[in-house]
């Protein structure tokens, strides 16, 4: 007959606790960060940038975090410096995410280099964005679709401001057949600022 094991009390607590000293050790730097970085988008979205800046520069010391959620924070970072009008320490920023994988900040960093006036390098990294997502599944993936637009308008304004008028119309045409295909209220969301780096389309 099977017989239930016993076990030593006090070697079971030994156990439990250095293994839940182990676990402990291991996820207080991880919920650390998410805490940080929760935070900073609240306090972002509620335009407390200060409070924002703080909170994503916390998250940024903790060491060894998701490489997708580090770039985000270098993502918001950009935005921040970029709505101040640091463009070069938004610049920066991006330039980190987009190491990191973020194409968001490809289309941003796009964005500022129309802001200082240098449309060549605006064109060069927005091209450079289209070029990343054109391959992607744009019906399954609607955030995809939403970047390829941005990319595009912002191409297309690129282009007008150095009068390449042709080429121009060819990208703002694609940015409107895109837009067609994105849900009813995206437009809303960007131009009312919620959701990440659709602000400053």
């Amino acid at each position: 007959m099977l017989q239930p094991k016993v076990f030593s009390r006090k070697g079971f607590s030994k156990r439990t606790f250095f293994g839940g000293a182990m676990v402990a050790r291991q996820s207080l730097p991880k919920y650390y960060f998410q805490s940080s970085v929760k935070k900073g988008i609240e306090a972002y979205n509620n335009s407390q940038l200060i409070a924002a800046e703080d909170s994503f520069n916390r998250a940024l010391k903790i060491p060894d975090q998701e490489t997708e959620k580090t770039a985000q924070v270098y993502t918001y970072l950009g935005l921040i410096e970029e709505s101040i009008g640091e463009n070069e320490k938004a610049i920066e920023n991006y330039n980190q995410a987009v190491q990191l994988g973020d194409n968001q900040a490809i289309n941003n960093l796009g964005r500022v280099y129309i802001a200082k006036g240098d449309f060549e390098e605006a064109e060069t990294y927005l091209k450079i964005g289209i070029q990343r997502t054109r391959n992607e599944d744009f019906d399954d993936i609607p955030e995809t679709l939403l970047l390829q637009y941005q990319l595009r308008r912002n191409l297309g304004w690129t282009y007008l401001e150095q009068k390449r008028y042709n080429e121009a119309e060819r990208e703002l045409k694609t940015a409107i057949k895109i837009g067609n295909k994105l849900p009813d209220d995206t437009l809303e969301r960007i131009v009312t600022g919620k959701q990440i780096g659709r602000a400053h389309v």
